[in-house]
């Protein structure tokens, strides 16, 4: 298997056995609006250093406060010289014209780190139940469900909303060094905890994956 560190802002425990405390609540629903949902309610969040009451209604100013923090750090570690990259969302089709969320995300981020973002990669069909269950799919799978629509001489770094077992995020790597591209870092909104872990204040850290991928199995034990 392989070992990815992934950089995430915030850590989203989803273990339905728990009586959710405050900052599951706080995860549960930034994830939500992250990746374009409605919520019930609100949550408190430190937005432009003041603490403020999220709602849906004002769910723009708090993507755009992650989109802050988001290209702060992509600044911090990796300077202007990159190029930031989407794993597509499921609207990121190759049929399709439209920018997509991650991208859009992406585009936000980029302004904030003095760098540029590309629509790379986009799916070639639409995702099905088995796509989007990652961990019943291997980081090959997703690479071969991706293609690259242009290659860039720029260092790569990845962005994702949400990492779960990282294969999506490792197979869009896979992907693009394929094409002879170099993906430096990884980087990502949230990631979802495994069970017994709890959330806590949003924060930078490196969350490492270790999705299955066969090439890496037949790269280390040829035959």
């Amino acid at each position: 298997m392989a070992e990815i560190k992934v950089e995430c802002y915030i850590r989203h425990c989803t273990d339905l056995d728990i009586k959710r405390a405050n900052l599951e609540w706080v995860a549960y629903k930034a994830v939500r609006l992250v990746k374009g949902d409605p919520i019930n309610g609100s949550f408190n969040f430190q937005v432009a250093g003041i603490t403020t009451s999220v709602t849906t209604a004002n769910a723009k100013n708090f993507i755009r406060e992650i989109c802050v923090q988001t290209g702060s750090r992509v600044r911090l570690k990796y300077g202007s010289g990159v190029t930031i990259v989407p794993v597509p969302n499921s609207d990121g089709l190759v049929s399709s014209n439209t920018a997509f969320r991650t991208l859009q995300m992406a585009q936000m981020i980029a302004k904030v780190a003095g760098c540029d973002a590309s629509d790379v990669l986009r799916w070639k069909s639409a995702l099905g139940k088995a796509h989007k269950g990652e961990k019943a799919r291997d980081a090959d799978a997703h690479a071969d469900a991706l293609k690259v629509v242009r290659v860039i001489d720029r260092p790569i770094v990845l962005f994702d909303d949400v990492v779960t077992s990282g294969s999506q995020m490792y197979g869009a790597k896979l992907a693009l060094e394929a094409k002879g591209m170099t993906v430096v870092g990884m980087i990502a909104v949230a990631e979802v905890l495994n069970k017994g872990e709890r959330s806590d204040s949003a924060g930078w850290r490196t969350a490492t994956r270790n999705p299955h991928s066969m090439k890496d199995f037949m790269d280390n034990f040829p035959f």
